[in-house]
């Protein structure tokens, strides 16, 4: 594992997606008030990579334009050590510990790079969120469909998700150019303000079988209004150098 990816993979836990369902038809992905809205969750964060273990407690923030504030604290103590800031164009890594960061395009392979899977801040808000908006408001086209199942397609990128019969997503597998880049499972729901978020979310990335674990103690939905981002470096933190 790449130096710089040690000790911020930690970051970005927070993100992994769901889905399954029984029910007599194909289901219906449901557009819900849930796929907008700014959102607050915090909870605890577990990444195995590489045969090491990083723990972590989190706090996240997440705007419906897919603007996102993601922050790692030391248990207990509580200390800051990691920071994730990210829009659909800018991606910033915070590494408090070290008093250094990187800020870069957000692309694929930048995610890859840092977070050590492609997961895009849309596919996180359906994870947070529990659901995703109908298909032909996201770009998705449905391509296949079964009892409790659905397969989605946009260029390259297919998602097959499985739902819950309150058409939560419970399982949701990731492939590009037909390779699998990631699958995500989602274990129960908790109620917070009369609405269900998922409790507890794990990821598996596909080529190197790195784990991500996710469990969300609280969730505020509908936030009046979140934190504009802000890209600007803090002071006395200096770049990652780049790498040969």
């Amino acid at each position: 594992m790449k130096p710089r990816l040690r000790g911020v993979l930690v970051l970005f836990i927070g993100i992994l997606l769901i889905a399954g369902c029984r029910t007599p038809a194909p289901p219906q992905i449901p557009s819900s008030s849930l796929s907008s809205g700014h959102l607050r969750a915090s909870g605890r964060i577990l990444l195995a990579v590489g045969g090491e273990k990083h723990t972590g407690e989190l706090a996240l923030e997440l705007s419906p334009d897919n603007h996102l504030r993601l922050q790692i604290f030391a248990p207990l103590v509580g200390s800051l050590l990691y920071e994730l800031r990210s829009d659909p164009k800018r991606f910033l890594v915070l590494n408090h510990q070290e008093s250094r960061y990187w800020l870069d395009e957000n692309t694929p392979e930048v995610r890859q790079e840092w977070l050590g899977m492609d997961l895009s801040l849309e596919e996180l808000g359906w994870i947070v969120r529990g659901r995703i908006p109908e298909p032909s408001m996201s770009g998705w086209q449905v391509i296949g469909a079964d009892t409790g199942a659905q397969t989605l397609q946009r260029e390259s990128a297919t998602l097959r998700i499985t739902l819950d019969e309150s058409s939560h997503l419970q399982t949701l597998t990731k492939a590009v150019d037909g390779l699998e880049k990631y699958t995500v499972r989602i274990s129960g729901y908790q109620t917070f303000s009369g609405q269900s978020f998922p409790r507890k979310v794990f990821i598996t990335e596909a080529l190197d079988h790195n784990r991500l674990v996710l469990a969300f103690t609280e969730v505020v939905f509908p936030v009046t209004s979140g934190v504009p981002l802000d890209f600007t470096i803090p002071e006395g933190m200096i770049p990652y150098a780049p790498e040969s």
